[in-house]
Order: structure tokens, then C-alpha cells, then sequence
């Protein structure tokens, strides 16, 4: 039974023996031992605040790191926020009808570079099948052998898409309930990986060169903060219907780091999925324009918000930014989610509107999620 059978969530941790710190798994310190797996090595006095190792908290960490979920961070033994969002993002794409999955042909085998040597990461050999943690660090790949697009990483070489046979139906909620710790326990047994990797990548002339220095599978903020690279995400999801000319197996550029501000990712016009993301009259209204109707209210109405969406955000849907003092602005007027004043973070305008649009089309609030 992984991590003990217990409901991890916030402000659990694996304790501290040499002070003599009981853990706190499941909400409960010093949790009684008949609820401990086997798997739990205890001290020989029996006393639970000397627990040598087994470390669930440590051990979910590293779980999620080897899937793909390396927003937790480098495993501490202390579930907090980044430990809650890498659960919360397990959750999420655990109920998606697709998933990544290391690739058939690539199981078992080493990593090996032109010359048909064996890549090496901290000294290692790396192994197609070993933690997305290690095989995020082994860079470009030497061959493309794999469905996507070249140049890629060889992570992402390392991938296919395949059903999630054993998808998660429980609440998205960042805890480790029953439920998710099965999930995780089948993840795990059939080499599924998380579906969505973003890495950064050196440019030359505009196209794709060589994928930058600790720029494979970012996830926080701060994961990555060079400018000059962009970001690009490539896609086994199949979650999102890919528009008529935009491959679903190439890399898709999304962005860059911005450096202003409180500094984190940005986009631009040239980022942009253009036309389909364009707030054309109809994109925003659903119908095409009517000359015969100019001025009346809803075309009137559009070209107010066009002139301000133009301003904020290039008149385009996918252009967000999380550089400056919001946690992130979208929208045709760059609604804030997260606005930072006075010493807090407040809900903004964009909290407020996913609200309504979840209100209208619960499927739509679903979905964007």
C-alpha cells in the first residue's frame, strides 16, 4: 500500500527522528503505527517519533517526479504548496482519455549519443524507461525515432500517446486520497508519463536548434529564466482539438521567460495561433460580420473591446503574460488572476469571469481548468 495508506495533503511531512520530530501523515501527528504499510521500517524502540525510513511524503515527491510531475521540486519529505500542485496536476491529467507513455521499443534500452555511446547524467547510464527527472537532464537527442517532429529531446523521443486505461475519477483537489494513490500505483506499473512537456529551446534564424541548459519538462515560474530561448510544448494529450495546419506530434511555441517585473513567462504576438486566436468578430460574437449591421449594438460593442483587446493583448486570445504584479492576465482587456498589492495577492478580474463561464457551460470551465 503506497505512502502508508494515508490521505497525504498540505503540512504533512515525514517527521525529523535526530530531533526527535513524529511525522504528520493523513492530517494526524504521530500517526498510529497499525496504520503503517510493511513497507515503513520502524526504530527498534517502537517509537514512533524515531521513524528511521519509510518517508511517504519523500517518496510521493519522487513518484511524481519520475511520471513527469517535477513541479514538485526537489524532494524535502514536507508536503507543501508545489508537493499539492504536483497531486492536483497528477489528478488532472489522470482522468484524461490519453496519456504519454514511455514508448514500447524504447524499454529497457540505454540512451546513446552520435558516436553510440552511453549518455550519461551525474555519471550515470540513462535508460529510455528510467525517471522523467533524469531523462529531462540528457538533452537533445541524437536521432529522432519517435512520432514527433525533430529536433527533439530525448524525453519527448521517449514518448507515445496511448488510452488511459485506468482513468481517475475522483475529485481534483491536490490530495492524496484512495483513489489517486491507485492511479498513481498504475501509472507507475505501465510507464504512463504526464502528456504535456514544455521545454525551451535555443533559436537559429527562427527555427529550433538545441533545447537550453535544465530546459526540458519546465513547469513553475522560476523553473526556467532565460529570455533569448523559447518555450514550446508538445502535446500527447489529444485533450484539445488541434486547428487545421497545426500538427498535433510537432513542438508548438508558447512563449518566453520575461525578466520585468516580478519576472515569469510571456507571450507575444508571434506566439500567437493566428488566425484561429484572433478576436475576429467571429470569434467573439460567433457569426460573421453583417455590413448591413455595423452599428448595431453587438458590432458596436466589439470594436470597443477590439480597440482595448489590441492594446493588452494584440487582439489575440492566447497571448497571456505572468510577469508582472498579477499571477497571470488573459482575456480581450488582460483580466488579473492574482493581483499582487499591499503585501497579498487579491482575486482579480479573471477569477470572477471563469466563475460565470463555469456558471454558463460547466463543460467549458471543465475543460480550461
Amino acid at each position: 500500500m503506497n505512502y502508508g495508506g494515508f490521505d497525504l495533503f498540505f503540512g504533512d511531512h515525514d517527521g525529523k527522528p535526530a530531533q526527535n520530530l513524529p511525522p504528520r501523515w493523513g492530517g494526524v501527528d504521530n500517526p498510529n503505527l497499525s496504520n503503517i504499510s510493511a513497507e515503513t521500517a520502524i526504530s527498534p524502540s517502537g517509537n514512533s517519533a524515531a521513524l528511521a525510513i519509510y518517508e511517504h511524503v519523500r517518496k510521493l515527491q519522487e513518484d511524481l517526479a519520475f511520471l513527469g510531475f517535477s513541479v514538485v521540486g526537489k524532494p524535502d519529505g514536507a508536503f507543501g504548496v508545489r508537493t499539492g500542485w504536483g497531486v492536483r496536476e497528477f489528478q488532472i491529467y489522470a482522468s484524461m482519455a490519453q496519456v504519454a507513455c514511455v514508448r514500447q521499443d524504447k524499454k529497457g534500452l540505454l540512451l546513446l549519443d552520435q558516436t553510440g555511446s552511453p549518455v550519461k547524467v551525474d555519471n550515470l547510464d540513462v535508460y529510455f524507461d528510467s525517471s522523467a527527472a533524469i531523462l529531462a537532464k540528457a538533452g537533445k537527442a541524437a536521432v529522432v525515432g519517435g512520432t514527433t517532429a525533430g529536433p527533439v529531446s530525448y524525453y519527448v523521443d521517449s514518448l507515445q500517446s496511448v488510452a488511459n486505461s485506468a482513468r481517475y475519477s475522483g475529485p481534483i483537489s491536490g490530495v492524496m486520497n484512495a483513489q489517486t494513490r491507485l492511479a498513481i500505483d498504475h501509472w507507475l506499473e505501465n510507464d504512463y508519463r504526464c502528456p504535456v512537456v514544455l521545454e525551451a529551446w535555443k533559436m537559429v534564424h527562427g527555427v529550433r536548434n538545441d533545447i537550453a541548459a535544465s530546459g526540458c519538462n519546465i513547469w513553475a515560474h522560476d523553473s526556467f529564466t532565460e529570455g533569448a530561448p523559447r518555450v514550446f510544448v508538445r502535446d500527447f494529450s489529444s485533450y484539445f482539438d488541434f486547428p487545421a495546419g497545426r500538427a498535433q506530434n510537432h513542438y508548438h511555441v508558447v512563449g518566453y521567460y520575461e525578466s520585468r517585473g516580478f519576472g515569469g513567462p510571456n507571450a507575444s504576438k508571434g506566439h500567437s495561433w493566428s488566425p484561429e486566436a484572433e478576436m475576429t468578430v467571429q470569434n467573439i460574437t460567433g457569426s460573421p460580420v453583417n455590413f448591413t449591421q455595423l452599428n448595431s449594438p453587438a458590432l458596436s460593442t466589439y470594436r470597443t473591446v477590439r480597440v482595448v483587446a489590441e492594446a493588452e493583448c494584440f487582439g489575440r486570445f492566447d497571448v497571456l503574460n505572468a510577469w508582472d504584479n498579477a499571477l497571470v492576465s488573459a482575456g480581450p482587456c488582460h483580466w488579473t488572476m492574482g493581483l499582487f498589492d499591499s503585501g497579498k495577492y487579491g482575486r482579480g478580474e479573471f477569477v470572477g469571469f471563469i466563475s460565470y463561464l463555469t456558471r454558463i457551460s460547466h463543460e467549458a470551465g471543465r475543460r480550461g481548468r
